[in-house]
């Protein structure tokens, strides 16, 4: 039977989904950018939903919403224009990034500033690291259990 939180948390990556055949250890993951798109995501504090960048890669069922950190580092690596980042490699990697409501530091996602070589992989599906998801909650001011991204 499945861990809830990948019933919840299905459709985008997180931080436990970059990980080796163990759940625990993190890897980079090379994938292909086939869309990018601004999706209105709906959040506890934003209930009518706010625009985000989302990309969708070849081989990972799971979509990637987009910091402003990693839209930057893709504009370095293929320019301003979205459409321009389409067939494109990027690296993405697991990190400790600074929590966004300023409590510490949290388990994030973000975009290697190089361009990889060679081929795209693909990204198995993880259930929800717990100890992640906890410190995420703590980080991003969710309560637990709650199904705001």
């Amino acid at each position: 039977m499945p861990h809830w939180r990948t019933m919840i948390e299905k459709d985008h990556l997180g931080a436990w989904d970059l990980t080796g055949p163990d759940g625990k250890t993190p890897r980079d993951y090379t994938l292909q950018i086939v869309k990018v798109q601004s999706v209105s995501l709906k959040t506890r504090e934003v209930p009518k939903g706010k625009r985000k960048l989302v990309i969708t890669f070849a081989k990972a069922r799971k979509k990637f919403v987009c910091n402003t950190t990693n839209a930057e580092t893709l504009e370095d690596l293929y320019g301003g224009d979205v459409d321009q980042w389409v067939g494109k490699l990027v690296t993405l990697y697991q990190t400790d990034v600074r929590s966004p409501k300023g409590k510490g530091m949290v388990k994030g996602i973000r975009v290697r500033p190089r361009r990889p070589e060679g081929q795209a992989e693909e990204v198995p599906d993880k259930e929800v690291d717990e100890d992640i998801r906890s410190d995420q909650n703590d980080g991003f001011g969710r309560e637990p259990g709650s199904d705001d991204e």
